[in-house]
């Protein structure tokens, strides 16, 4: 009896990862057509946005067009710059952006997790980089969307795209990232107080 038991948890372990790699590799492949974060509006708080040009190159890397890069700057007119790749079904435009920091020559010298608190009591669950380049420095935050859902875990957000895969939803998520150049007193502050304004209208555009 207990053999068979065993037999039959062998059994379903294998069926559930025979339809996880089916899932997985139904997502691949598929070049994201949806052109949905240009909704994203350009005021923000005080903040008026400027669109930065992607490169065909950059569209080729992250294969996709779903790529939102856009400065914001404030009265004083310090800036923020916002990135958002949508990834949709095809998971391989999604990952963490430490990778292209490094793959382009530069050195991540922190990354931590950063609690950022928001409006009505709310805390987003970020991870924080600190990059050195040959010309400088710059912060930068960033964290994933899937369905609604904000999380900093590039595996949590896998499983839950994997879940719904499961129960046969579409598959929604993007990486939002925003960065600041440079060291200047409260510039730091100012990011994450831009960050608490711009997540509702993110959420509205995904």
């Amino acid at each position: 009896m207990f053999v068979r038991k065993r037999q039959l948890i062998v059994i379903l372990f294998l069926s559930i990862a025979s339809i996880l790699v089916f899932k997985i590799e139904g997502l691949k492949g598929n070049v994201s057509t949806e052109i949905r974060l240009n909704k994203l509006p350009f005021q923000i708080g005080q903040w008026q946005g400027k669109d930065i040009e992607v490169t065909e190159n950059v569209y080729q890397i992250l294969e996709t067009k779903d790529v939102l890069m856009r400065e914001y700057k404030d009265e004083d007119g310090d800036v923020v710059i916002l990135a958002m790749v949508y990834a949709g079904r095809n998971r391989d435009s999604l990952h963490p952006p430490e990778y292209c920091y490094l793959g382009g020559g530069a050195e991540l010298t922190g990354k931590s997790k950063d609690n950022i608190p928001l409006n009505g009591g709310d805390v987003l669950s970020t991870n924080k980089l600190i990059i050195k380049f040959p010309n400088g420095s710059t912060k930068a935050w960033y964290w994933f969307a899937t369905k609604g859902r904000f999380v900093s875990n590039y595996y949590l957000q896998e499983l839950y795209n994997l879940w719904d895969a499961l129960l046969g939803k579409d598959i929604n998520s993007a990486l939002i990232r925003v960065s600041v150049i440079g060291n200047k007193k409260g510039l730091e502050d100012k990011a994450k107080a831009f960050i608490n304004e711009a997540v509702g209208p993110i959420k509205d555009v995904l």
